[in-house]
């Protein structure tokens, strides 16, 4: 798995399907425009368009939520 500090990184440009992601805990913040995000994964969906899975890490490095995100849904940060 992709660690915080690794690239490649991405902002959140659009909310994402509650069907979409998973929540760490109970009490973890759902993702949101403008979440730094950090791809561990890229694939195709069943009709071809391009995703990935992606975490959101909190300061500690732990994992807040893991969400599968259309590229479109996200710009790349260098």
């Amino acid at each position: 798995m992709t660690r915080p500090n690794e690239t490649p990184k991405a902002r959140l440009l659009v909310s994402i399907p509650a069907n979409r992601y998973n929540l760490s805990s109970e009490d973890a913040q759902a993702p949101k425009v403008g979440d730094l995000v950090v791809y561990d994964q890229s694939y195709r969906d069943e009709d071809g368009r391009p995703m990935g899975l992606v975490h959101y890490f909190n300061g500690q490095g732990d994992i807040i939520y893991s969400a599968e995100i259309y590229d479109n849904e996200a710009e790349l940060v260098r």
